[in-house]
């Protein structure tokens, strides 16, 4: 496979990763911050007894601006990583996080010298045995082809290595898109 066919995928998961990451990072900033925010409630989830129900509703707006707040924080790693996968300086800015009933959307400019592109995804997520999966429906990257079923195939193996991780913590019930967030339901492990 080319190697400028992973690009979005990676993108998208290396903003979810650092946003997830620095979650349970220290935080040092003095405002209070959408990535302090997540990193608190975390917390909480983290404290509570073994058996309690954890319901979480994480809303596209805070998750818009705390990928926004990631993607600052972690540009150098973001532009690193991109470099070693597709040898290209590509600069990546305005992440953005969409929820409707129908599924997720999820986009992010990125850039090469003086050309900056719109990239997207779109798609559903659902709980498999307890196991969130990503279902990737649609691909919007200007001027590479990448298939839905491509990207759901590389998330799929990001997800099988980072998924066992956050299952040692909770146990997954549901999972729910609807206009404008998404609902976490389970158990603390």
């Amino acid at each position: 496979m080319c190697k400028r066919s992973i690009i979005l995928p990676v993108m998208l998961i290396l903003c979810a990763a650092f946003i997830s990451g620095a979650a349970f990072a220290p935080v040092y900033q003095v405002a209070e911050s959408e990535l302090s925010k997540l990193e608190a409630e975390a917390t909480r989830i983290g404290n509570l007894p073994v058996g309690s129900p954890i319901s979480l509703v994480l809303t596209d707006v805070s998750l818009t601006q705390a990928a926004r707040e990631g993607v600052s924080q972690y540009q150098a790693e973001i532009q690193s990583v991109i470099k070693q996968l597709v040898n290209a300086d590509v600069k990546v800015s305005d992440p953005k996080v969409e929820f409707k009933a129908e599924g997720f959307r999820l986009s992010a400019k990125a850039g090469v010298s003086f050309l900056k592109l719109t990239a997207a995804v779109s798609g559903v997520v659902t709980l498999v045995d307890g196991k969130p999966e990503i279902t990737v429906q649609k691909v919007d990257l200007p001027l590479m082809k990448i298939s839905p079923e491509q990207a759901t195939s590389q998330l799929k193996s990001i997800m099988d290595a980072f998924a066992p991780e956050l299952l040692r913590f909770v146990t997954l019930s549901r999972l729910e898109i609807t206009d404008g967030q998404l609902l976490v339901e389970g158990t603390k492990n």
